[in-house]
């Protein structure tokens, strides 16, 4: 089959598509006598890198006598070079030297024994065209003398263009007499080149050299690639083609610079600000790099053609592989049909925080790309408690923690994570524990969580909502407390008898367990406390929710009594039975079997029907209340119907957590109101598609019904901005799920003042309960763990204002800055460079791009494998560096504010500013030394007396050199040292009269007393850290990168 030399590879298109480097192979394993010669320009040496994995040299032979008159060497292998500008012969050889020197900079070491071989066994031969440009690409295979064929055409000479970049490049297939003629062109412009780039002696001054110096435009074409910052081409300004306004666009750059740091993020911005356009704008960029993307999330919003994903990525036409929830959830589930991803987002990830099978079979996905970049997509990383948030992070820490390049983020995690397991474990209010832990998650969420808010938004991108929503105001919701009560007969019937009730029910049915494959009878009291938690919501929820769970409890029990007696189940309890109970039948049997007397067994049938008898009593005094689907007097039910009576022109979405509160808010206000309702089963118990939740959805946007009644179905991945009021029905345990069903009417794009109607129980019914105690204080912990948008319930205003101002503290000192900057400065450009909080190497980076046009294409495949260098202009001299420790980037100095190239390349640099950099990294090394080495120190004590070394030094500044030799020896576990520093020092200094320069005899004694312990226990031959600190020259080997700026 026909073939083309263009290096699209994975093009699926019919056609067979090939790189040069195929070819290469090719001609090079069938030639008994193999020879290659090529001409390219010089700029692209570099490409011969990725022949040598291919080239045996054993089997390259020299040419015979015949091909060493003809050509002047015996040389297979021969490289012309020509210069593709207007240079003089001097400047082109110069710059040849230098993409020598380049092309020994991006290989390893092998590659240079490979190339030094090659050259004193005489297989190769460069020579440099300077008489004219060089602008051909030709290369020749040969077997022997023979030419077997000529390939011309577009690809240079370098990595790009042998297999990354779109290129064509075709075989000449032409007669033996043409073949001739093109190899008599080359030998002419061969005997024309000059021989003067001797590339051996490159190699012996590369080895002597500590750093390379690159002319500026290369060097920042080496730095991205050093860095691992090739996201940095990719910019996703406000166009026409992009969904992102500029706010999602500050969300997108953090995220983008989140994922290249850890390879994780999550992006918490709150409900209805854009999280799905930003993570989309990742996937667009992951897809337009030839990368693939997985989505998972619920099935609502990724199944079907009408689905919210669905058409997001239509939008961007890009082809996404999905899994939801529920895929995940089975048992069957091949995680080995998901492998190696870049880049895997998840949405709504905190319905993953908990153990699941679901969160099992997604972290085996997980482990199947673990060259991925993880997005989690959630307005609520925190729920009910502070692991939720290490449980979200674990999901892309655990598979990433060897390759983060913060240890000092690594080891904070790990603290965290350490101190939110203890808080939550204990059973003390311990104050200082908590402040520590919401110290560290302020560091961590700084560090791995992008958020923006409404009231962010509203501050500082008014242009935005002027374009999304035409107006620059984001109106706060109204919140309205609805305290609900029933009538006294409700309360003697029914409200003061349910603590007693469910207090005396055996629950007799829960008591069957299976543990693998044992069968038990034992009472789990969690169990048991949660079906009356159960019972008691869904009489707070309604009284038929109450009465409807009563009955089935009651069925329920029933069918178990028949079961165990071995009778038949009459026909109208046959309707409870599902897979699900017939399994606990059988598992009841078995340890109604395994029972050791008819006593045991009686026993339990007699537990069992108490509960029938009290259940039966319960569901007799509800009766009297109930008529059909209605109970009268419910002053609950009234109160709603007031609500909407009263806001007669409003859309109202009515929330509540029960299918069974559901139905009867439906029943009995479809004869009033418009009404309709979307839950996960229908009236007749069958699932609700969703075509079906879609096309309700569809018929309340348009106005064909005016309220929508729902469970939490709804409350999450649903836009209704067209709905007024948000009546809460009843109250989640969890606050978080107020948010999120708030969430629905409130967007961005759709800014009005909604109302949101919480029912609240009177004391008298919540006794049991205590929710509204609860919710207060889950609230509060919320707003102070998480912050959100605006208040969901009363009196929290003044704690959301609070909180907000805490979190967007970083935020808004930026875009202060830029909102200045605007008024002088043209914003685009602004916006452009500046529009992160990024480092002074990104911004740095950004700069070079736009300032020398940099391309991605020409980025190197391989990083420089010896620290780099280059001279710019400043209006002082100065001195930015880069170095690193154990795979973590450290920056030294000050990048300037603008790029300017000296006049003529400046390639010495300053041995006295290396030194001052070396003492830098020095100084920065033994922290680290210490900081290892105090995260190692096991025992509390050690801690403690290292923690007291510490503020001694900050307050002694006379003994900081001796206590420094104290941290650096490892001595503070010397008994001697830790009674002179908790007995006498460290009492001394918290004393608040103590003013050391007043003291300077005592001081003057401890001095002494800390030297002779020194001395007694033989510091100097205790030095834990490396020799390197002795010799500062050595910390070389750290550095990667550096730019030394000339004045100008």
């Amino acid at each position: 089959m026909s073939r083309i030399v263009d290096n699209q590879k994975s093009l699926q298109d019919g056609l067979v598509h090939v790189n040069m480097i195929d070819i290469f192979r090719e001609y090079y394993d069938d030639a008994e006598d193999f020879k290659f010669h090529v001409g390219s320009g010089f700029f692209f040496l570099d490409g011969f890198g990725e022949f040598y994995n291919i080239i045996d040299i054993n089997k390259l032979k020299l040419g015979s006598d015949t091909y060493k008159n003809y050509w002047d060497t015996r040389a297979p292998l021969l490289i012309m070079m020509g210069k593709e500008t207007n240079k003089t012969t001097k400047d082109a050889l110069i710059d040849a030297a230098s993409m020598v020197k380049y092309a020994l900079n991006t290989h390893e070491e092998q590659y240079m024994e490979f190339l030094e071989d090659l050259i004193h066994k005489g297989l190769i031969k460069f020579k440099v065209f300077t008489d004219q440009r060089f602008h051909a690409k030709i290369y020749f295979f040969y077997d022997g003398i023979s030419i077997d064929d000529i390939y011309v055409g577009s690809a240079n000479l370098t990595s790009a263009g042998l297999t990354r970049n779109i290129e064509l490049t075709a075989p000449m297939n032409t007669t033996k007499s043409l073949k001739k003629v093109h190899k008599e062109w080359f030998k002419n412009l061969w005997d024309r080149s000059t021989e003067d780039l001797n590339v051996l002696d490159i190699i012996k001054t590369y080895k002597k050299y500590d750093f390379i110096y690159y002319e500026p435009k290369n060097f920042f074409e080496n730095l991205i690639k050093l860095m691992d910052k090739e996201y940095l081409f990719y910019n996703s300004d406000i166009s026409d083609n992009t969904l992102l306004v500029k706010f999602q666009s500050f969300d997108f750059y953090q995220v983008m610079s989140t994922l290249e740091k850890y390879n994780g993020c999550i992006l918490a911005s709150s409900v209805g600000l854009g999280k799905s356009y930003v993570a989309l704008e990742v996937m667009r960029y992951i897809e337009n790099n030839d990368m693939e993307a997985l989505l998972i999330g619920p099935p609502n919003l990724l199944k079907g053609k009408d689905s919210v994903w669905n058409e997001y990525l239509m939008k961007y036409d890009l082809n996404v592989e999905k899994i939801s929830f529920g895929e995940l959830q089975q048992k069957n589930f091949d995680a080995s049909r998901y492998l190696n991803y870049d880049l895997i987002v998840i949405d709504e990830a905190h319905n993953l925080r908990n153990s699941s099978n679901r969160r099992k079979n997604i972290l085996e996905v997980i482990h199947r790309s673990p060259k991925a970049k993880y997005l989690l997509l959630t307005a609520t990383p925190i729920n009910v408690k502070i692991s939720d948030l290490t449980s979200l992070i674990d999901l892309f820490y655990e598979v990433n923690k060897d390759t983060w390049l913060d240890k000092e983020l690594k080891s904070r995690y790990e603290d965290f994570k350490t101190k939110v397991n203890k808080l939550e474990k204990s059973q003390d209010d311990s104050k200082e524990l908590l402040n520590e832990v919401i110290e560290l998650q302020g560091y961590i969420e700084k560090e791995l969580i992008v958020k923006s808010t409404r009231n962010m938004v509203k501050e500082y991108f008014s242009d935005d909502l002027l374009k999304l929503a035409g107006t620059s105001e984001i109106p706060e919701p109204i919140v309205i407390g609805e305290t609900f009560n029933y009538p006294e007969e409700y309360h003697t019937n029914f409200f003061d008898k349910l603590p007693d009730f469910l207090l005396s029910l055996n629950y007799e049915h829960s008591k069957f367990q299976k543990e693998e494959d044992a069968f038990k009878y034992y009472e789990d009291k969690n169990l048991i406390y949660l079906y009356k938690w159960v019972l008691y919501k869904r009489a707070e929820s309604s009284i038929y929710a109450f009465y409807k769970s009563v009955k089935k409890l009651h069925d329920r029990i029933n069918t178990y009594i028949n079961f165990l007696n071995k009778t038949n189940v009459p026909n109208d309890l046959k309707y409870i039975i599902d897979r699900d109970l017939n399994e606990r039948h059988k598992i009841a049997a078995k340890v109604f079997e395994n029972f050791e007397s008819d006593e045991e067994r009686n026993q339990v049938i007699e537990n069992m029907c108490e509960d029938l008898v009290k259940t039966s009593e319960m569901l007799n005094e509800l009766e009297k209340f109930k008529s059909d689907y209605v109970f009268k007097d419910d002053t609950k039910l009234e109160q709603l119907k007031e609500i909407l009576k009263e806001n007669p022109d409003k859309k109202c979405i009515i929330f509540t957590e029960f299918f069974a509160t559901l139905e009867y808010l439906t029943i009995n206000l479809k004869n009033d109101f418009s009404v309709d309702y979307v839950a996960g089963v229908n009236f007749k118990g069958q699932s609700m598609k969703p075509s079906s939740k879609d096309r309700k959805i569809k018929r309340f946007k348009a106005g064909y019904f005016q309220h929508l009644i729902s469970t939490d179905v709804l409350a999450e991945g649903f836009n209704l901005p067209e709905a007024d009021i948000v009546v809460n029905y009843d109250l989640p345990y969890n606050p978080v799920k107020i948010i999120q069903r708030v969430g629905r009417a409130t967007r961005i794009n759709e800014p009005k003042q909604i109302e949101i109607r919480n029912f609240n129980p009177d004391e008298s019914i919540d006794q049991e309960l205590n929710l509204i105690e609860k919710l207060d204080m889950r609230i509060s912990n919320i707003i102070s763990m998480i912050g959100i948008d605006y208040s969901i319930w009363s009196d929290t205003e003044e704690m959301v204002k609070e909180k907000e101002q805490l979190a967007n503290v970083n935020k808004c000192k930026v875009l202060k800055e830029l909102k200045e900057r605007f008024k002088k400065e043209n914003p685009e450009e602004i916006y452009k460079v500046h529009f992160r909080d990024e480092s002074k190497l990104d911004l740095l980076l950004r700069k070079s791009i736009e300032h020398y046009n940099l391309k991605q294409e020409d980025i190197p495949v391989r990083k420089p494998s010896k620290p780099i260098y280059t001279t710019l202009v400043n209006k002082k001299e100065g001195f930015y560096g880069i170095y690193k420790f154990h795979n973590d980037y450290y920056e030294y100095g000050l990048p300037a504010s603008f790029i300017e190239q000296t006049p003529k390349p400046q390639k010495t640099y300053e041995t006295q500013e290396l030194k001052v950099f070396y003492e830098k990294i020095k100084k920065e090394y033994i922290k680290i030394m210490w900081k290892k080495r105090d995260q190692g120190l096991s025992h509390k004590t050690d801690r403690e007396i290292v923690k007291k070394l510490y503020k001694i030094k900050d307050e002694i500044p006379q003994l900081k050199t001796v206590i420094d030799r104290i941290l650096i020896t490892e001595l503070h576990t010397n008994f001697q040292i830790a009674n002179l520093v908790k007995e006498k020092i460290y009492p001394k200094i918290n004393d608040g009269n103590f003013i050391w320069a007043l003291q300077t005899d005592l001081i003057d004694k401890w001095e002494e007393e800390f030297e002779a312990i020194l001395i007694s226990e033989g510091a100097e031959d205790k030095q834990f850290l490396d020799e390197t600190i002795k010799r500062p020259e050595e910390y070389k080997k750290m550095i990667s990168a550096f730019i030394q700026y000339k004045k100008a």
